[in-house]
């Protein structure tokens, strides 16, 4: 999909009706493969959603309604269990741009993040709320996950 100049978000997913919400109604998406150029607000926005995957998008000059105060990819309102990876967010070269590459808000949950490519006035990446993290798992045959990622001072890595 090619999505251009939108007043708004590019591609926008939420459950606003709180009796539907965790009823899975909103479960199991995949944002793939888009290409969003010049968008008002996020390039991408979820929210309520449950097991997603945002995947090779690509998003230029994204969130330009106002001064670095939006991201690109934003992942809010108690999403989680998500995969973000392979995502290209690059900023407007001219007037207003984007605060992060990718947001994940304090309520997400459960999401991580790979592999990204991203350009944020005032960062790269937000990553807040539990067990959220950029990296990578892996599985032994026992069936013990862990995840691998960067360590705080970005010398090594480490094991989660």
């Amino acid at each position: 999909n090619y999505i251009q100049d939108t007043v708004l978000e590019g591609i926008y997913t939420d459950e606003p009706d709180e009796t539907l919400r965790n009823l899975g109604y909103t479960s199991n998406y995949v944002v793939s493969n888009n290409q969003i150029v010049r968008s008002g607000r996020p390039g991408i926005y979820l929210a309520y959603v449950n097991n997603f995957m945002v995947s090779g998008n690509m998003l230029i000059s994204p969130s330009i309604e106002t001064d670095n105060t939006r991201s690109g990819i934003l992942i809010a309102s108690a999403a989680s269990y998500g995969l973000v990876t392979d995502n290209l967010v690059k900023m407007n070269v001219n007037g207003n741009q984007n605060q992060y590459g990718i947001q994940l808000t304090n309520t997400v949950t459960n999401t991580q993040l790979f592999n990204n490519k991203l350009e944020g006035k005032t960062g790269k990446q937000n990553i807040a709320g539990a067990n959220n993290f950029e990296g990578f798992t892996l599985t032994n045959t026992g069936g013990v996950t862990k995840a691998v990622r960067l360590n705080s001072a970005a010398t090594g890595l480490e094991v989660v």
